[in-house]
């Protein structure tokens, strides 16, 4: 059973397994975007869209003009990940409003593992744009500041973890403390409060995540630029 009353990780075991119940919580967030993703596909419409696909649609077209902005001809290469990136990490922010649920982005091994994706997905793209020896060559430029370039690889991703694990955490136990005071009667502008800080960092992690991977490239986009 998933627990209401608190914001903490527990060890579920479920037959002979034994799993924490952020786990739990993260599958049911996956279901639930597949499940969404389905039933939006098939009533998708050229000629008389809903306003579901309005929206989508609206969001969609911000999210690619922004990556334009900063990755320029490179942008197509990222959108799909960093579309996945915020839209997981925003409805895994927002499902603590769910009763019985709580978000697992309070749990630092769910922002570890954003950040790691973020990590690889970043290298991987710079390998694939600039070539292996072109983007490695940019960690030795000047050749004796390679371990600071190397270290600020590490606490980049690091900080992407701590920053939005230390916001939801934050707002979890200030949501606890009001349960505690006021009970049932919560305040109804505190939660939407709470869906602003959800969309809202789900949307600077993807943002920065966004930036440090223009940073792996951008050698190559001044050349082709110059």
């Amino acid at each position: 059973m998933i627990k209401s009353w608190g914001i903490f990780p527990e060890e579920l075991i479920i037959g002979p397994v034994e799993i924490r119940d952020t786990v739990l919580i993260t599958w049911s967030v996956m279901f639930i975007l597949i499940g969404f993703s389905v039933l939006l596909r098939r009533k998708l419409s050229l000629y008389q869209p809903s306003r579901w696909q309005l929206l989508l649609e609206a969001l969609m077209e911000g999210a690619e003009k922004l990556c334009q902005d900063i990755l320029k001809k490179d942008y197509l290469r990222a959108l799909p990940f960093l579309l996945t990136l915020w839209l997981f990490i925003g409805t895994c922010n927002l499902i603590g409003i769910i009763p019985g649920f709580y978000p697992p982005t309070s749990d630092l091994s769910t922002p570890l593992a954003f950040a790691f994706s973020a990590f690889l997905m970043r290298h991987f793209l710079g390998i694939q744009i600039k070539g292996f020896k072109g983007y490695l060559a940019h960690f030795f430029k000047p050749f004796f500041l390679f371990p600071l370039h190397l270290l600020a690889e590490l606490t980049r991703s690091l900080a992407l973890a701590v920053r939005l694990f230390g916001n939801i955490l934050s707002g979890e136990i200030v949501a606890l403390i009001l349960l505690g005071i006021a009970g049932l009667i919560l305040p109804i502008p505190f939660i939407f409060l709470h869906l602003i800080l959800g969309v809202l960092q789900a949307y600077l992690f993807g943002i920065l995540s966004l930036a440090f991977l223009s940073q792996a490239i951008e050698d190559n986009q001044n050349k082709e630029e110059i």
